[in-house]
């Protein structure tokens, strides 16, 4: 009788530890960016080696893409729950059918045209009757472009080239083939320390003044069905951003051992990347409409296809 006790005792016990570290296990979450630059990953970083993942009741994985339609397809897919990407990315997706919604900003982009560093071109009036590159024709740096000539008066007197990747544009620009490219200073800051190319001018100068950059996308029917799973992807990502924003040393050290930057380079990139990281969290209809107003005046989406203001954005998830 006693054994038999002991032993329906010890059986109790053991479901109700298992059914314990049931209730305590970590959630899955599979996130991604859509790119593995510095500006997207060292968030991610930053919550897997501080374990924000963990603190929030999540065993996260992070997978990196090559860009936001590789993104917006694994979302589509079922490959990854929800991510980091551009709003442009955002809004593209949306207006093809994607279900995607923005529940917070984590940073603002600025983009700069270059050039040579021994090029004859001063300022923006010069670039008439130039070659302007690109990797590709049809995407955002195309819609950048075109909204600077535009702006210059320049529409009919700038070719716009595909060059394909980082190192063809490079070439062509050493050749003559084109005179000038569109980059983020963190792209561009080695070659100008090289003496290869230079700043000639910025274009968010070009562009309205409030707007939403990066923006953590989330597919609406993850947030009908989990919210909590959201609302715990928001608090970590935004806790590894605020721990960049604040840890000028680890962000260096991370440029130098996984991006293999100079620590010169490092010093100068690690303050961009501190930079583009804004206080107020919070997303506006205006900047939304301004960003959505783009993509419809440059032609890379259908304003017919595109949702309205108040479906691409939420503030539901940001304190």
């Amino acid at each position: 009788m006693v054994r038999r006790m002991f032993l329906i005792g010890w059986v109790v016990l053991y479901l109700l530890t298992a059914l314990a570290s049931r209730g305590l296990a970590a959630e899955k979450l599979r996130y991604g960016t859509s790119s593995k630059k510095a500006t997207y990953s060292l968030a991610l970083m930053a919550a897997e080696q501080k374990g924000f993942w963990k603190q929030n009741g999540l065993d996260a994985n992070w997978t990196p893409f090559r860009g936001n339609t590789d993104l917006n397809r694994a979302i589509v897919a079922g490959a990854i729950d929800m991510g980091t990407e551009s709003m442009t990315g955002l809004i593209s997706g949306a207006s093809k059918g994607i279900p995607l919604i923005a529940v917070a900003t984590t940073g603002w982009a600025e983009y700069f045209i270059w050039v040579r560093s021994d090029s004859l071109i001063l300022k923006p009036a010069h670039l008439k009757g130039t070659k302007f590159g690109m990797s590709r024709l049809g995407g955002g740096f195309h819609a950048y472009g075109r909204t600077v000539v535009r702006a210059l008066g320049l529409e009919k007197d700038v070719t716009f080239v595909a060059t394909g990747g980082h190192g063809a544009f490079l070439g062509a620009m050493k050749t003559g083939k084109i005179q000038s490219v569109i980059l983020s200073p963190l792209d561009g800051i080695s070659l100008m320390l090289k003496g290869e190319l230079r700043p000639l001018v910025s274009i968010n100068q070009f562009l309205p003044k409030e707007k939403v950059d990066d923006v953590i996308a989330t597919p609406r029917p993850l947030i009908d069905k989990n919210p909590g799973l959201v609302q715990k992807a928001v608090k970590s990502v935004l806790q590894g951003r605020d721990f960049v924003r604040e840890n000028k040393p680890w962000v260096e050290k991370q440029l130098i051992e996984t991006y293999r930057y100079t620590p010169r380079v490092a010093d100068i990139v690690s303050k961009l990347v501190i930079m583009r990281l804004p206080l107020d969290l919070k997303i506006t209809p205006k900047a939304v409409d301004n960003v959505r107003n783009f993509l419809i005046e440059n032609k890379l989406i259908d304003e017919k296809k595109a949702p309205p203001v108040n479906k691409l954005f939420t503030t539901r998830f940001v304190d």
